[in-house]
């Protein structure tokens, strides 16, 4: 399972970073960058069923995500712009753990990387 869900997360966080690719940094909104990094609100470990979660993850810049923990402050401010006050807050009331099964990981891996290459082929077009 650890290695499955280490796949499964490259895969989501390339298809976030291709997703938002020119979107600026969801915590502070400097420009776009290509060593932007998936960026979780609310940490797989305080809510794994959130590990996985679209509206819980954005593209954001190296050291909002390394060196400020998340910049989280920022991150809200710029969460609410893209999906509301309410989904942010129903976010931040979800502590539930989920453990990810074998069949789900080897799913989310597929999905992703083939959102990912929708994403990569409709960029050369």
């Amino acid at each position: 399972v650890p290695e499955l869900t280490k796949k499964a997360q490259a895969a989501f966080n390339r298809y976030i970073r291709l997703r938002d690719k020119g979107k600026p940094c969801i915590s502070c909104g400097v420009p776009w960058r290509d060593n932007f990094q998936a960026c979780h609100y609310v940490p797989a470990g305080r809510s794994s069923k959130l590990r996985f979660d679209e509206d819980n993850v954005h593209g954001g810049c190296v050291r909002c995500n390394l060196y400020e923990s998340g910049n989280l402050r920022g991150y809200r401010i710029g969460l609410i712009q893209r999906i509301g006050a309410a989904r942010v807050e129903e976010m931040e009331s979800d502590h539930e753990l989920r453990k990810w099964g074998k069949d789900e990981l080897r799913e989310l891996t597929a999905k992703y990387r083939k959102l990912a290459k929708e994403l990569e082929d409709g960029a050369e077009v």
